[in-house]
């Protein structure tokens, strides 16, 4: 089969100690690019990189590719995200991860919220401003402001988190001019942060819990995933970026009240083959859905620790078997012959058949690798 590859590209820092740009934060990497194409060749497919540039839309025409691995965040734009999606559905190519709408909803942090809201899926309060006076009547506090349309935390800085009225005006006139879009404002639940990896449709799989620690931040900074501590600190003397617990360590209850949040989140926003979501859980133990990620980072460097493959390898999932599986399930999805042998498939598989009656597990998926109750 001919499958092209279609990414974003970042460029690489300019030397030792320099920081990834703002900007191509969440592009890939020439390693992780190499990585998910060898992958995809070892199963002996015919494999054509297309950059998601102005001229894609060409290339992808002229090349005739049977199918799509799909993980272009694209170039510009608050709907970037389902610009490769629009065009393989212009074209006819089958292709993997979300369809247009769910990319471009997923991106849109106030558009999620209104979804999951809709749907009765806990997440913050919040409420979305084009302008700072759109904000005079918040009065919970404190609260974290995030530009409307960016992921990779882009746009996420320790200032953003605010404890008063002035100090959020403030913050939110910067980031309204600096990234010329409108902002969000969510309450900020100080508790413990996970994040939930889905993979697979029809059984989905729910890979292993990981709680996001913050055990070396700088003193005096809030716990946070915020682009200082995901890209500039990490490596600054003893200041690291955020690390995983993975498996989490939480009671069974708490571990099926966020895997029925983040089941029902990947169906309410029509998630398809893999998703990544963000959680906090407050202190009478409710967990809060923060981010849907519906084209989750796949970076291939085992030491940067990007959060769904380290998730798979908990299972036993390297990561070309982990590119290779999301292929398979996205063949699968669009009624394609799935190569023999897709471990995790055919496990998930198993183990629904094999669930007691009564046990509560979740319609058509599986949680895995359950970490040790407190």
């Amino acid at each position: 089969m001919k499958i092209a590859l279609t990414y974003n590209l970042r460029p690489e820092p300019p030397g030792a100690g320099q920081q990834v740009a703002e900007e191509t934060c969440e592009f890939d990497t020439e390693r992780t690019v190499g990585a998910m194409a060898a992958a995809l060749a070892a199963e002996g497919h015919e494999i054509v990189l297309v950059e998601a540039r102005p001229d894609a839309a060409a290339r992808l025409a002229a090349l005739r590719p049977d199918f799509a691995f799909n993980v272009a965040e694209g170039l510009r734009g608050a709907d970037r995200e389902a610009q490769i999606p629009a065009l393989l559905e212009l074209l006819g190519i089958a292709y993997t991860g979300p369809g247009p709408w769910c990319a471009a909803t997923t991106l849109d942090k106030r558009r999620t919220k209104e979804v999951l809201a809709q749907h009765g899926i806990p997440t913050p309060a919040y409420a979305y401003a084009g302008r700072p006076a759109d904000l005079r009547g918040w009065r919970r506090f404190p609260a974290i402001v995030k530009p409307v349309g960016e992921g990779s935390s882009k746009g996420i800085w320790q200032s953003n988190v605010v404890t008063n009225a002035a100090a959020l005006r403030r913050r939110t006139s910067e980031l309204i001019e600096g990234y010329r879009q409108g902002v969000m404002v969510e309450e900020f639940i100080d508790g413990r942060e996970f994040t939930a990896g889905m993979l697979g449709n029809d059984p989905r799989v729910i890979l292993p819990l990981a709680e996001v620690v913050f055990p070396t931040l700088p003193p005096g900074t809030w716990p946070i995933d915020s682009f200082e501590a995901k890209w500039v600190w990490n490596g600054q003397g003893p200041w690291r970026a955020p690390r995983l617990e993975c498996p989490a360590h939480v009671s069974s209850r708490l571990r099926r009240r966020i895997a029925s949040s983040a089941a029902a989140a990947f169906a309410s926003l029509d998630c398809r083959d893999l998703a990544r979501l963000d959680l906090r859980v407050s202190a009478d133990g409710t967990p809060y859905v923060l981010e849907v990620n519906a084209l989750p980072g796949l970076i291939a460097d085992v030491s940067e620790e990007s959060r769904f493959p380290y998730m798979a390898r908990r299972i036993g999932l390297d990561y070309p078997d982990l590119v290779r599986t999301i292929l398979h399930t996205a063949m699968q999805r669009h009624g394609l012959p799935v190569p023999a042998g897709n471990g995790v498939l055919a496990r998930a598989r198993t183990a629904v058949r094999s669930r007691p009656a009564g046990a509560g597990a979740l319609p058509a998926q599986v949680a895995l690798g359950a970490g040790t109750s407190v």
